[in-house]
């Protein structure tokens, strides 16, 4: 958050560069701002590019072509000095995002509409459901906005030229949602992975810094002039109810439409009882207020309510997790003479349980993780979602080996048959394995690791191949099991190997519902595996029958 505190006083020290020739809080504030958070600073950084022209024109001192034009000279030189104070993070920054999935994403071949204006107009009002996974900006800032507009617009106080340099600002800004270039290019030439419209709070922030200066224009207009505005805007709020993709509903209609009026009424007052200007000025931040409030009460409610915001029983607070950060403490100090191991749970509750244990674990969720070693654990079984992240599930004792992995926490006391671990702690609420095989953080292993590459179809045999490229005398640790088709399966089944040890099947029609039965004689006692890709395919799940 202190990114978006700096923000506006990049903004500022632009003002202070153009009107009194003081660069410093420009500079130092857009190197802290890189510093703190370069994606927060890249939307600021094309922000500033937005704004320069209109702030030039307005604050700028002298009204002289050179005078502008070494002002810009000076802009440029100062943003140059500010990335270059930072640069000692966001080189290393810049060259990690090189080996990042969003890398390869390629630049948009044509312009594409993403949405009409009625679905960016209705995310204006209040009681408008945020959006997190995917959706429309979230660019609410009260209803008050739309009625400011047109008053602005019309405020003669403020010259023609930066009224329409602000409206082209806020257009531009519009159109930056709704075309898939503009957007792109916002999202640091990366199509978001969810949590769409990153930038909507600099739509907001140029916004409000245009109809600011338009506020004091209500004393030149007439009655007449801010109730046919009033009326024209809630002609648009109910036409937003039925028209385009994000319809509004009733309750964010009538309760826009209320708050319309109140403001329609203060405002009338203003350009008449000039006398009661202070009493007025504190009934209209007094209706801010309870709107603003009452908008962020039901966007908490929705928060919750989908994202599961208030829940913490289970994963931060309650017997289980107090009992796994008992038995973390316990590892830790009767481990001290061990310089690194890992700790898993499971199953687990978040993308990274033994971060939030403070455990040392496998698992990764980060946007700056590199493209590899999550195509890596992917082929190797465990579960990631191919992009930025992996996680413990799909792991074996082999794994665990491998990875260090030497405890094993079992939360909610799970049916687990467990023959290679050996039980060492146990309550009512979990079970902690040890397990006897787990290497050390680094271990010596054959040069033939160098060309070692997993291939997509079978995990189970990249691990194979894993082990034997860190040991060429070894034949694998897991030997293929004959699985036979079941006649009564309803799906097209064809075989990718002559081991008949990997399959794939289709259904005969996409409106159909099939079922595959595979069928495996267990003729040895040992630990069996199953890998069951379900990326692609329309699976409601599988199940396993032991007989």
């Amino acid at each position: 958050l202190d990114s978006l505190y700096v923000a506006p006083l990049v903004v500022l020290g632009m003002v202070y560069l153009i009107r009194d020739k003081n660069i410093w809080l420009y500079t130092l504030s857009l190197a802290y701002l890189l510093f703190v958070n370069f994606y927060i600073a890249w939307f600021v950084c094309l922000m500033t590019a937005i704004l320069y022209i209109p702030f030039l024109f307005r604050f700028s001192p002298v009204n002289k072509p050179l005078e502008k034009l070494l002002t810009s000279l000076k802009m440029v030189f100062c943003s140059a000095l500010g990335i270059g104070l930072s640069a000692i993070l966001i080189w290393p920054v810049y060259q990690a995002l090189q080996v990042t999935s969003a890398a390869n994403d390629a630049f948009p071949s044509g312009i594409e509409k993403v949405a009409s204006l009625f679905d960016y107009f209705g995310q204006h009002l209040i009681l408008v459901e945020p959006t997190v996974r995917s959706g429309f900006p979230n660019i609410y800032a009260g209803v008050f906005v739309l009625l400011l507009i047109p008053i602005a617009l019309l405020n003669t106080k403020v010259k023609l030229r930066d009224r329409i340099l602000g409206l082209l600002a806020i257009t531009f800004m519009v159109l930056s949602f709704s075309t898939n270039i503009l957007n792109f290019i916002w999202h640091g030439f990366h199509y978001p992975n969810q949590l769409p419209y990153r930038n909507s709070f600099i739509y907001i922030f140029i916004l409000l810094t245009f109809l600011y200066e338009g506020l004091p224009g209500i004393r030149q207009l007439r009655r007449e002039t801010i109730i046919g505005f009033s009326f024209s805007i809630v002609l648009i709020i109910m036409a937003a109810e039925k028209i385009g993709e994000n319809r509004t509903s009733d309750y964010t209609t009538l309760l826009s439409i209320l708050f319309i009026l109140l403001y329609t009424l203060i405002f009338v007052r203003l350009t008449d009882d000039r006398q009661y200007k202070r009493p007025i000025t504190l009934l209209l931040l007094s209706v801010m207020i309870i709107e603003i409030g009452l908008s962020t009460s039901i966007g908490l409610y929705y928060l919750d309510k989908n994202e599961y915001f208030g829940s913490r029983e289970g994963y931060a607070s309650g017997t289980v997790p107090e009992s796994i950060r008992t038995c973390a403490s316990q590892l830790k100090s009767s481990t001290e003479d061990a310089l690194f191991f890992r700790t898993e749970v499971y199953p687990s509750k978040t993308s990274n349980d033994p971060s939030l244990y403070s455990l040392n674990g496998l698992p990764l969720f980060a946007s700056t993780t590199a493209e590899a070693p999550v195509s890596f654990f992917k082929e190797l079984g465990f579960f990631s979602n191919g992009i930025n992240s992996y996680k413990y599930d799909g792991s074996n004792i082999v794994m665990d080996s491998l990875f260090g992995i030497r405890y094993l926490i079992l939360r909610n006391k799970s049916h687990w048959q467990e023959n290679t671990r050996e039980l060492i702690m146990s309550n009512d609420d979990i079970d902690v394995y040890e397990n006897p095989f787990a290497l050390s953080i680094g271990f010596a292993a054959s040069s033939d690791i160098k060309f070692y590459n997993t291939h997509y179809e079978n995990p189970l045999e990249n691990q194979n191949q894993l082990v034997q490229a860190i040991d060429p005398d070894s034949s694998g640790v897991f030997i293929p099991a004959l699985l036979e088709i079941d006649p009564a399966s309803q799906a097209d089944l064809s075989s990718f190997n002559q081991s008949d040890t990997i399959f794939s099947f289709v259904k005969g029609s996409d409106d159909e519902t099939a079922e595959l039965k595979l069928t495996l004689t267990a003729e040895e006692e040992g630990t069996y595996y199953l890998a069951f890709d379900m990326r692609g395919h329309k699976t409601s799940g599988g199940k396993i029958t032991i007989d």
